[in-house]
């Protein structure tokens, strides 16, 4: 099992505070933290934000204003920055991208927007915002990851009863593989990351599962049960970033 090494503590961090829905959704349950979610950037440095007044930037003194026009739905770094809102993609070169989209996918050099509701993905010029193309992956997909200049999620088969690995390659190719028996079918359902070598991350109660494209399946970590799937953060190099918000922020790393 990896043991999570601390990045960096923020004491100063600006909490939100949140009103979860109750055990049964009667009565009102006490106002938590809201989660702080954590992205990497291509260079490594690590930002973080729980969608109130700012993103900071761990361990330096940069942070990037938000407004206050909408809950943020994504963010990204790199080449500049990205705040996805609900009216569409805001790129701080100063283009805007109208439309439903669900999250941003960027290495520094290329640039994806996923759609909300539906399989597509669309590629941007990063400088401009035009669209590319939009590439289709198939109904059954997960949400969509960026690794290795490849576009991989996982997808769920109900039919088959099997849960696998999708890759489109730069040039749009579609490969599918699939992962066999109810272990992987259980483990793969909340995945959240892929590293450069395909290999995914899972998140279950508290136990981060890795998986591979050979069958690999891995129990890897252990983490905080409470913190949310798409608060994590996968990069190329294979580190699972999240972060707890408490006394301000910590944020802890797994793998090297």
């Amino acid at each position: 099992m990896v043991t999570p090494q601390v990045v960096c503590t923020v004491p100063d961090f600006p909490l939100r505070l949140v009103r979860p829905v109750a055990a049964g959704g009667w009565g009102d349950a006490p106002s938590v933290p809201a989660p702080v979610e954590v992205r990497a950037d291509a260079t490594g440095d690590v930002w973080i934000t729980n969608g109130y007044q700012r993103i900071v930037h761990c361990g330096g003194s940069d942070s990037i204003d938000l407004p206050a026009d909408g809950p943020l739905r994504d963010f990204a770094v790199g080449s500049g920055y990205g705040l996805l809102f609900a009216e569409g993609l805001r790129w701080s070169s100063g283009w805007q991208l109208d439309g439903d989209f669900d999250k941003i996918l960027t290495d520094g050099a290329c640039l994806y927007v996923s759609e909300r509701h539906g399989p597509a993905l669309f590629e941007l010029d990063i400088t401009t915002g035009e669209v590319y193309r939009a590439l289709q992956r198939s109904p059954d997909a997960g949400k969509p990851f960026l690794a290795g200049g490849r576009i991989c999620s996982v997808f769920t088969d109900v039919d088959a009863g099997q849960r696998g690995i999708e890759i489109i390659s730069p040039t749009g190719e579609v490969d599918r593989i699939g992962m066999p028996g109810p272990k992987h079918y259980a483990a793969l359902i909340h995945t959240i990351g892929f590293d450069k070598d395909i290999r995914g991350y899972a998140k279950s109660d508290s136990t981060i599962t890795r998986f591979s494209c050979a069958g690999e399946l891995e129990r890897w970590a252990s983490v905080p049960a409470d913190i949310p799937p798409a608060s994590f953060q996968v990069d190329a190099r294979g580190r699972v970033l999240y972060a707890t918000p408490a006394d301000g922020v910590t944020v802890f790393c797994l793998g090297d």
